[in-house]
């Protein structure tokens, strides 16, 4: 069976900056998505004003919030790349954090929306859109406590993805990779900067994923129950902000197999963006 690679061993006796709040309290069928968030340390900037408005699902939002605000629904998949140089005038021009951002290239990934939301942002100008979001790989996860927490994605004809009641998801129109597992208790949470629009989307259907939604929950409640070892936390991107990203409608085109390599990429600028918080 294929594997997946590890990042390397996080210094657990150093205990990462958790902003408070980080996600938002919105109304998400499949439970909090809190293991799922990616915090960025960002100095000056109020840490709670976002958090503490309120947040609406598709299904709970009021009258007043205008259907369209929902570009991504749950049960689409989507490709995705973090995108932070945004994020940069956080921070003195020359600084290393600031540098770091602006020259951030970051790898493009697949994964399913399991929740979407949005909030008013600050000045009320426009609507904050975040997605909780399952990586999609090529192997499972690499760890023995969720070894066995994915379901395939069809087309798929390796028989070392088979697994009994677990039917292969099937996507609207059918799904372009071959061989690809849906994991579903890892990813990540994300904020749309960009939204790259195409007339071609791949969808489940709403049936299949509510059945999905059910997997998940068992899963993660499963997961949960476990003692949580330095491989488990390595895979659990810190709760936090939602993590600047574009998406992708399409999801066809060059991506990165392997979402450890998405984890490493989030650690290894958090370590940045931390280290300048403390030395400033």
């Amino acid at each position: 069976m294929r594997t997946l690679q590890l990042p390397p061993p996080l210094d657990l006796s150093h205990p990462r900056s958790i902003s408070p709040g980080g996600c938002p309290s919105a109304d998400f069928e499949m439970g909090s998505p809190g293991s799922w968030c990616g915090s960025l340390i960002l100095p000056d900037r109020p840490r709670t004003s976002e958090s503490r408005r309120p947040s609406w699902s598709a299904t709970n939002a009021p009258q007043s919030v205008p259907k369209s605000t929902w570009r991504v629904l749950p049960g689409s998949y989507i490709a995705f790349s973090l995108d932070l140089s945004g994020r940069a005038n956080y921070y003195l021009p020359n600084s290393r954090a600031a540098q770091a951002l602006l020259t951030f290239r970051g790898g493009r990934y697949l994964g399913l929306v399991a929740g979407s939301w949005v909030i008013r942002s600050d000045d009320d100008t426009h609507y904050i859109e975040t997605l909780s979001v399952l990586f999609v790989a090529r192997a499972p996860p690499p760890i023995p406590e969720a070894e066995d927490h994915f379901v395939p994605i069809a087309p798929c004809s390796d028989p070392e993805f088979s697994v009994e009641g677990r039917t292969p998801i099937r996507t609207k129109p059918l799904f372009p990779l071959k061989d690809r597992l849906q994991w579903t208790t890892f990813g990540t949470l994300l904020q749309i900067e960009t939204l790259v629009e195409s007339t071609l989307g791949f969808k489940m259907d709403d049936d299949e994923f509510n059945d999905l939604e059910t997997l998940f929950k068992a899963d993660m409640s499963a997961l949960n129950e476990v003692p949580a070892t330095n491989a488990l936390v390595k895979l659990r991107v810190p709760d936090g902000d939602p993590v600047p990203a574009t998406i992708w409608r399409d999801i066809r085109g060059e991506h990165k197999e392997d979402p450890m390599q998405y984890v490493s990429e989030l650690y290894d600028l958090i370590d940045v963006l931390q280290s300048e918080s403390e030395n400033s």
